[in-house]
């Protein structure tokens, strides 16, 4: 008579275990894939955009060193149209978009080719009113797409094409990174350019010593205390910009602890009187308090409520815009604060940027000031807003 026997199998316990080994492997392994994913399309988008700007420039050599027009751009630079879909966006349209600013420019009037975008990630459609625009053509921030793991591929006059978080609208624009864009001598400001364009900022207040420091993994500006009150960093006379509305954009973190003077910092400052005078026109300031304040004209418009101590000590990107049409309104890391239709800029000609801190204060660290010479949209403002806590991880 045979003995009985029984099939070896898994247990419950076995299985579970199993699967358990499989779903942490297939958490590590998914992040690693989809980085990987994007990552080769990041070099497919790359290759499409580096096609459009030869053929950019190509056209502008056969033009008479001009470049094409926004209402035909697509049409004159003749390029296969798999090289206008960006893989990450998908076949829901062209993927990418020309800077308006550059429609019919000759290639002589680029005053930092290495720094004006010609094309990148973005989207636009037609419009008849109230402006006539074209397709796929950049006319606000709202144009632009940051589809790579919060930043867009761009091209770049000079023939580069590169990975950035940084734009420039249609307006002008200051856009000071508290980086290598920062010369020091002695260790005081010498110059500080502008990522966007070709503009330098001089100190004429070499009364301050500069140092570098990190804010959220960022390099950032710090200044040392002052024995007196006044501008820590103050540019010379500079020409008007011809236009009254602004919009500013400031990633600031107070030191620990801020200093003793009640008034606390500038973290952005634009006057008429120069030098190291602090008398703010249209300006920022932070009290040891932690109210964000505002002033247009020279007097106080704007004053938000008291951080907790906590976030006293966190960064923040802090947004004013002033508007002749509209009057002004204020947002502390992309929240509406203050908003008054009251509120006007006034015409400041010449006039002087700065930041500074008062007696025995630590200026505020300053990540990067943005400086449009227009009113941004609704849209514009969260745009950025959300471009800079992406980059500086302020959520």
């Amino acid at each position: 008579m045979k003995k009985g026997y029984r099939l070896a199998g898994f247990t419950l316990i076995e299985l579970l275990v199993v699967i358990a080994i499989i779903a942490i492997l297939a958490a590590i392994l998914f992040p690693v894939f989809a980085r990987a994913r994007e990552k080769a399309r990041q070099t497919t988008c790359m290759s499409n955009q580096r096609q459009i700007i030869m053929s950019l420039s190509i056209y502008a050599q056969d033009h008479e060193e001009t470049y094409p027009s926004a209402s035909t751009i697509w049409r004159d630079i003749n390029i296969t149209t798999d090289a206008l879909y960006c893989p990450t966006y998908g076949k829901k349209g062209y993927g990418y978009v020309y800077n308006s600013g550059m429609s019919n420019l000759a290639v002589g009037d680029v005053p930092a080719p290495d720094k004006m975008m010609a094309t990148c990630d973005g989207t636009h459609a037609a419009t008849t009113a109230p402006s006539v625009t074209y397709d796929n053509v950049a006319y606000s921030l709202t144009d632009f797409a940051f589809r790579h793991s919060s930043k867009l591929i761009a091209t770049y006059v000079d023939g580069h094409v590169g990975l950035t978080d940084k734009v420039g609208a249609t307006g002008s624009v200051l856009w000071l990174a508290g980086d290598s864009s920062v010369t020091i001598s002695g260790p005081q400001v010498t110059s500080w350019s502008s990522t966007v364009g070709s503009l330098k900022l001089n100190a004429s207040d070499t009364t301050s010593s500069i140092d570098f420091t990190t804010l959220n993994n960022h390099t950032s500006i710090k200044i040392a205390p002052r024995s007196s009150w006044g501008m820590a960093f103050c540019s010379p006379s500079m020409a008007s910009l011809g236009i009254d509305d602004f919009t500013v954009f400031v990633v600031y973190q107070l030191p620990d602890p801020p200093g003793t003077n009640s008034n606390g910092v500038y973290i952005w400052n634009m006057n008429s009187q120069g030098s190291s005078w602090c008398a703010g026109v249209n300006s920022l300031y932070v009290s040891t308090a932690g109210n964000i304040n505002a002033m247009l004209n020279g007097s106080g418009i704007f004053s938000s409520s008291a951080m907790t101590a906590a976030n006293l000590k966190k960064p923040h990107v802090v947004t004013l815009r002033a508007s002749t049409a509209s009057g002004s309104t204020m947002w502390i890391d992309g929240t509406t604060t203050n908003s008054d239709a009251s509120k006007k800029p006034p015409t400041l000609n010449p006039w002087y940027f700065g930041f500074g801190n008062g007696y025995n204060v630590n200026s505020a660290y300053i990540g990067e000031i943005i400086y449009y010479a227009e009113s941004l949209t609704n849209n514009d403002v969260t745009s950025v807003t959300n471009s800079l806590k992406n980059k500086y991880n302020l959520y």
